[in-house]
């Protein structure tokens, strides 16, 4: 499929997308900066903002990327693209919009990057053996598509999050919160040891909450002690 060619039943958000293209936006910018700013917006807007280190840090950058935007009036059109991906997902229980618009219009020209597809990551989900309520690790996350599978079939698992690419962690965030699965989503170089970002998700009161978590020697440990310690045949592979 071209990059350019519709994914048909998904036309709403596609043309608020690619109409950034009109006022020279690349592709590629415009669905960074979707990405960040819904999970700023997410996050931002919970009880535990005051508790969260880098609320500030999030609203200047959050102001950033609008201000870009606002010259063009295309800032608005953020809101219309959320609320069209979330009635995709609520007409597609688990589906994983993010992963096809970013593989045919973003990856397929820049990193040549091809996430596993729907039909091998259920097929993978089938063949773990994966008890609910049980902690299941990714440590290649991408869009979060394997663990999104695995929570289809068993509907309380504790999952954990892991890519050195900060898009495909945003991606696992958006459609993890959405879902309201139970996760913890770390954007980290897990050769180097090196931890960007850690982002958590839980229920209060059964109100779903995001926020970000402080970088210490301490989590960075906590995180690779939780990676060896998962079991190999619930590390599921994202290939």
């Amino acid at each position: 499929m071209s990059r350019y060619q519709s994914l048909s039943s998904k036309k709403p958000l596609e043309r608020h997308m690619l109409s950034f293209q009109w006022k020279w936006f690349s592709v590629k910018d415009v669905f960074n900066d979707f990405l960040i700013v819904t999970v700023y917006s997410f996050a931002n807007n919970n009880e535990l903002w005051s508790k969260d280190w880098f609320t500030k840090e999030r609203e200047k950058d959050f102001d950033r990327i609008m201000n870009k935007y606002k010259s063009h009036w295309l800032d608005k059109l953020f809101a219309s693209m959320l609320i069209d991906l979330m009635k995709i997902m609520g007409e597609e229980a688990y589906s994983d919009y993010l992963w096809e618009f970013y593989t045919y219009f973003v990856t397929g020209w820049e990193n040549g990057q091809y996430f596993t597809p729907t039909h091998i990551c259920k097929f993978m989900a089938q063949v773990v053996w994966v008890t609910e309520w049980e902690s299941i690790c990714d440590p290649t996350c991408w869009s979060g598509r394997t663990l999104l599978a695995a929570c289809e079939i068993k509907k309380w698992l504790i999952v954990t999050w892991i890519d050195i690419d900060r898009r495909c962690a945003y991606m696992s965030i958006i459609n993890l919160f959405l879902y309201s699965i139970t996760w913890t989503v770390y954007h980290w170089d897990a050769l180097r040891m090196e931890m960007f970002e850690c982002w958590r998700f839980s229920m209060n009161n059964w109100m779903p909450v995001l926020f970000q978590e402080e970088i210490t020697k301490e989590k960075v440990v906590e995180v690779k002690e939780k990676i060896d310690n998962t079991h190999t045949q619930n590390a599921l592979f994202s290939m």
